[in-house]
Protein backbone atom coordinates (compact mmCIF):
# COMPACT_ATOMS: atom_id res chain seq x y z
CA UNK A 1 0.00 0.00 0.00
CA UNK A 2 2.80 1.97 -0.09
CA UNK A 3 5.69 3.67 -2.77
CA UNK A 4 9.06 3.11 -2.54
CA UNK A 5 9.90 6.81 -2.22
CA UNK A 6 12.56 8.40 -2.79
CA UNK A 7 14.87 10.13 -0.40
CA UNK A 8 17.10 11.62 -3.16
CA UNK A 9 15.40 11.80 -5.98
CA UNK A 10 16.05 9.85 -9.53
CA UNK A 11 15.42 12.91 -11.57
CA UNK A 12 18.26 14.72 -9.89
CA UNK A 13 20.80 12.05 -11.64
CA UNK A 14 19.16 12.30 -15.64
CA UNK A 15 22.84 13.47 -17.02
CA UNK A 16 23.93 10.02 -15.34
CA UNK A 17 23.08 6.74 -15.49
CA UNK A 18 24.97 4.73 -12.97
CA UNK A 19 24.36 7.60 -10.40
CA UNK A 20 20.65 7.32 -11.28
CA UNK A 21 20.42 3.59 -10.98
CA UNK A 22 22.07 4.14 -7.31
CA UNK A 23 19.51 5.97 -5.91
CA UNK A 24 16.86 2.91 -6.82
CA UNK A 25 19.04 1.29 -3.48
CA UNK A 26 16.73 0.15 -1.03
CA UNK A 27 18.83 2.20 1.40
CA UNK A 28 17.48 5.53 -0.54
CA UNK A 29 14.27 4.16 -0.31
CA UNK A 30 11.58 4.93 2.51
CA UNK A 31 7.76 4.17 2.30
CA UNK A 32 5.66 6.76 1.36
CA UNK A 33 1.73 7.52 0.89
CA UNK A 34 1.18 7.61 -2.79
CA UNK A 35 -0.62 10.67 -2.38
CA UNK A 36 1.87 11.91 -0.95
CA UNK A 37 5.47 10.60 -2.80
CA UNK A 38 3.09 12.00 -6.23
CA UNK A 39 2.26 15.45 -4.37
CA UNK A 40 3.71 17.87 -2.10
CA UNK A 41 6.99 15.39 -2.31
CA UNK A 42 7.62 15.75 -5.46
CA UNK A 43 6.57 19.45 -5.26
CA UNK A 44 9.85 19.92 -3.14
CA UNK A 45 11.74 17.66 -5.65
CA UNK A 46 11.00 20.07 -8.29
CA UNK A 47 11.45 23.06 -6.36
CA UNK A 48 14.48 22.01 -5.04
CA UNK A 49 16.24 21.91 -9.29
CA UNK A 50 14.66 25.43 -9.49
CA UNK A 51 16.91 26.68 -6.79
CA UNK A 52 19.75 24.59 -8.02
CA UNK A 53 19.73 26.56 -11.34
CA UNK A 54 18.75 30.02 -9.68
CA UNK A 55 21.91 29.99 -7.18
CA UNK A 56 24.19 27.70 -9.27
CA UNK A 57 24.90 24.86 -6.28
CA UNK A 58 22.79 24.05 -3.46
CA UNK A 59 23.12 21.15 -0.20
CA UNK A 60 20.45 19.34 0.73
CA UNK A 61 19.91 17.11 3.43
CA UNK A 62 16.34 15.12 3.61
CA UNK A 63 15.09 11.79 5.42
CA UNK A 64 12.02 10.61 7.65
CA UNK A 65 11.67 11.48 11.06
CA UNK A 66 11.07 7.65 13.53
CA UNK A 67 10.96 9.67 16.22
CA UNK A 68 6.82 10.09 16.53
CA UNK A 69 5.20 7.05 18.51
CA UNK A 70 3.63 5.00 17.88
CA UNK A 71 5.58 3.68 14.41
CA UNK A 72 3.89 2.08 12.40
CA UNK A 73 5.75 -1.06 11.11
CA UNK A 74 5.70 -2.98 7.81
CA UNK A 75 7.14 -6.43 6.13
CA UNK A 76 6.47 -9.74 7.91
CA UNK A 77 10.68 -10.25 8.57
CA UNK A 78 11.62 -7.40 8.11
CA UNK A 79 10.16 -4.56 10.37
CA UNK A 80 10.47 -1.20 7.94
CA UNK A 81 9.25 2.14 9.79
CA UNK A 82 6.48 3.80 8.42
CA UNK A 83 7.26 7.95 8.89
CA UNK A 84 4.53 10.28 9.80
CA UNK A 85 7.10 13.18 8.97
CA UNK A 86 9.52 13.98 6.51
CA UNK A 87 12.44 16.69 6.60
CA UNK A 88 14.22 18.38 3.85
CA UNK A 89 17.32 21.07 5.33
CA UNK A 90 18.44 23.63 2.08
CA UNK A 91 21.49 25.33 2.32
CA UNK A 92 22.99 27.94 -0.56
CA UNK A 93 26.37 28.66 0.87
CA UNK A 94 27.30 30.43 -2.83
CA UNK A 95 28.41 33.98 -2.05
CA UNK A 96 27.05 36.46 -2.46
CA UNK A 97 23.79 35.47 -0.40
CA UNK A 98 23.94 32.67 1.98
CA UNK A 99 21.04 31.10 3.40
CA UNK A 100 18.84 28.38 4.99
CA UNK A 101 15.56 26.85 4.93
CA UNK A 102 13.90 23.83 6.45
CA UNK A 103 10.68 22.00 5.64
CA UNK A 104 9.45 19.64 7.74
CA UNK A 105 5.95 17.82 5.74
CA UNK A 106 3.37 15.44 7.72
CA UNK A 107 3.36 12.98 5.79
CA UNK A 108 -0.39 13.06 5.01
CA UNK A 109 -0.15 16.49 3.06
CA UNK A 110 -2.08 16.43 -0.55
CA UNK A 111 -0.09 18.45 -3.20
CA UNK A 112 -0.26 22.29 -2.12
CA UNK A 113 2.28 25.50 -1.02
CA UNK A 114 5.31 23.83 0.41
CA UNK A 115 5.97 27.45 1.77
CA UNK A 116 3.08 26.25 4.77
CA UNK A 117 5.99 23.67 5.96
CA UNK A 118 8.93 26.17 5.51
CA UNK A 119 10.63 27.06 8.55
CA UNK A 120 14.12 27.49 10.31
CA UNK A 121 16.48 25.47 10.10
CA UNK A 122 17.19 25.76 14.41
CA UNK A 123 13.13 24.76 14.03
CA UNK A 124 14.00 21.49 12.05
CA UNK A 125 16.83 20.46 14.47
CA UNK A 126 14.66 21.16 17.30
CA UNK A 127 12.16 18.57 16.24
CA UNK A 128 14.30 16.28 14.66
CA UNK A 129 17.00 15.95 17.06
CA UNK A 130 19.85 16.54 14.52
CA UNK A 131 22.33 19.15 14.15
CA UNK A 132 22.68 20.32 10.51
CA UNK A 133 25.77 21.88 8.75
CA UNK A 134 28.29 21.44 12.13
CA UNK A 135 31.31 21.65 10.06
CA UNK A 136 30.30 25.67 9.15
CA UNK A 137 31.73 28.58 11.18
CA UNK A 138 29.99 28.93 14.13
CA UNK A 139 28.72 32.61 13.46
CA UNK A 140 27.62 31.73 10.04
CA UNK A 141 25.95 28.59 11.45
CA UNK A 142 23.87 30.35 14.05
CA UNK A 143 22.88 33.29 11.68
CA UNK A 144 21.68 31.21 8.94
CA UNK A 145 20.26 28.68 11.28
CA UNK A 146 17.43 30.99 13.43
CA UNK A 147 17.33 33.47 10.02
CA UNK A 148 14.93 32.72 7.36
CA UNK A 149 13.75 35.02 4.72
CA UNK A 150 10.87 33.08 2.04
CA UNK A 151 11.27 35.82 0.12
CA UNK A 152 14.79 34.83 -1.36
CA UNK A 153 13.29 31.30 -1.82
CA UNK A 154 10.29 32.51 -3.61
CA UNK A 155 8.10 31.13 -0.91
CA UNK A 156 4.68 32.74 0.51
CA UNK A 157 5.76 34.44 3.74
CA UNK A 158 1.90 34.17 4.61
CA UNK A 159 1.31 30.71 4.08
CA UNK A 160 2.97 29.26 7.55
CA UNK A 161 -0.06 30.50 9.27
CA UNK A 162 -1.75 27.23 7.75
CA UNK A 163 0.75 25.02 8.56
CA UNK A 164 -1.45 21.59 10.41
CA UNK A 165 -0.59 21.42 14.37
CA UNK A 166 1.18 18.11 13.07
CA UNK A 167 4.15 19.70 12.06
CA UNK A 168 4.91 20.89 15.43
CA UNK A 169 3.61 18.02 17.30
CA UNK A 170 6.03 15.37 18.93
CA UNK A 171 8.99 17.21 19.38
CA UNK A 172 12.01 15.25 20.55
CA UNK A 173 11.94 14.76 24.05
CA UNK A 174 14.83 16.35 26.26
CA UNK A 175 16.10 12.67 27.24
CA UNK A 176 15.87 10.76 23.30
CA UNK A 177 19.44 10.63 22.59
CA UNK A 178 20.63 9.76 25.67
CA UNK A 179 17.93 6.77 25.47
CA UNK A 180 19.30 3.48 24.54
CA UNK A 181 18.34 2.23 21.35
CA UNK A 182 16.28 -0.74 20.93
CA UNK A 183 17.89 -3.80 19.32
CA UNK A 184 17.15 -4.71 16.33
CA UNK A 185 16.45 -7.87 14.88
CA UNK A 186 19.68 -8.45 13.18
CA UNK A 187 21.61 -7.28 16.40
CA UNK A 188 19.38 -9.65 18.34
CA UNK A 189 20.56 -12.38 16.27
CA UNK A 190 24.21 -11.53 16.05
CA UNK A 191 24.05 -11.73 20.24
CA UNK A 192 22.05 -15.26 19.98
CA UNK A 193 24.97 -16.39 17.35
CA UNK A 194 27.66 -14.75 19.95
CA UNK A 195 26.05 -16.61 22.81
CA UNK A 196 25.98 -19.69 20.82
CA UNK A 197 29.57 -19.54 19.81
CA UNK A 198 30.63 -19.35 23.49
CA UNK A 199 28.62 -21.99 24.82
CA UNK A 200 29.99 -24.24 21.80
CA UNK A 201 33.84 -23.29 22.69
CA UNK A 202 32.87 -23.73 26.39
CA UNK A 203 31.57 -27.47 25.90
CA UNK A 204 34.48 -27.83 23.65
CA UNK A 205 37.38 -27.00 26.36
CA UNK A 206 35.19 -29.49 28.73
CA UNK A 207 35.43 -31.93 26.34
CA UNK A 208 39.42 -31.65 25.41
CA UNK A 209 39.82 -31.01 29.62
CA UNK A 210 37.80 -34.83 29.80
CA UNK A 211 39.34 -36.72 26.85
CA UNK A 212 42.43 -35.57 28.41
CA UNK A 213 42.24 -36.48 31.96
CA UNK A 214 40.87 -39.52 30.55
CA UNK A 215 43.97 -40.25 28.47
CA UNK A 216 46.74 -39.64 31.72
CA UNK A 217 44.89 -41.99 33.93
CA UNK A 218 45.19 -44.26 30.98
CA UNK A 219 48.70 -43.87 30.88
CA UNK A 220 49.31 -44.12 34.36
CA UNK A 221 47.20 -47.60 34.26
CA UNK A 222 49.21 -48.54 32.07
CA UNK A 223 52.66 -47.67 33.48
CA UNK A 224 51.48 -49.43 36.68
CA UNK A 225 51.14 -52.91 34.74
Amino acid sequence: GYDRGHLCPAADFKADQKLMNETFYMSNMTPMKHAFNAGIWENLEDHERKWVVENQEIYVVTGPILKDEPLEFIGRKNRVAVAKRFYKIILDYKEPDLKMVAFVIPHDASPGDISVYAMTVRDAERITGFDFFPALPEDIENKLETSLDMGKWGLNPGARKYASPKVETAKVPEDYLNKPKPETQTQAAMKDEKNIFYVVVGLGVVMVVVIGGVIFIGLRMNRRK
